[in-house]
């Protein structure tokens, strides 16, 4: 089966909702809400044959939960712009690092700080601010940098984004790479930056 990314426009995703779409085996991805002005926006991730099977697989499972509507399905593709297929894994504990490990030799550090930085880019102070990861900026930057040479995290210098310091003063950002994403065998939202 190939993975989907159906989108559609509509209420809030309730539990009830969420519930019908993994019924279906489907995952609600996220949503952007627009407050009173407009429907919300949502992304679900689904398995299906095709992209007909697809919308029509959501729309059915979201029916009783309200007014959904602007249905629409693209193929969810990797880095090398092939489909992708099925399981869906978008989680760190979905993570089978036995598989990556035998492409892919990390230390436990780096794997903890490629989790840290699954949901989004982080700066190193906000790296080193994980209880899993050491107080130690010299030995997390060079974990980092070990892990850029080997083309699975890429690097931007730029304001720390640290809100209680008032002179913003540059850091580190760290993010994944698309080759990173395909080898944790992992879907990258579309969000994700």
């Amino acid at each position: 089966m190939l993975v989907f990314r159906v989108e559609c426009s509509g209420p809030r995703i309730s539990d009830e909702a969420q519930e019908a779409l993994t019924a279906v085996g489907a995952r609600w991805e996220g949503s952007a809400t627009h407050g009173d002005r407009r429907p919300d926006d949502h992304r679900v991730l689904i398995p299906a044959p095709t992209d007909d099977a697809a919308v029509a697989a959501v729309a059915a499972a979201l029916e009783a939960s309200g007014e959904f509507h602007a249905f629409a399905a693209t193929s969810v593709r990797n880095s090398r712009g092939e489909p992708q297929n099925t399981p869906i894994r978008t989680q760190a504990s979905e993570i089978d690092w036995n598989a990556f490990e035998a492409r892919e030799r990390l230390t436990q550090l780096q794997q903890v700080l490629v989790q840290t930085i699954l949901d989004a880019a982080e700066p190193t102070w906000k790296l080193l601010a994980d209880p899993d990861v050491p107080d130690d900026q010299e030995l997390v930057e060079a974990a980092m940098r070990d892990l850029e040479a080997r083309g699975l995290v890429a690097s931007t210098w730029e304001p720390s984004g640290d809100s209680s310091n008032p002179r913003q003063e540059m850091c580190w950002w760290w993010v994944l790479t698309d080759e990173a994403w395909d080898l944790l065998g992992l879907i990258k939202s579309p969000r994700y930056h």
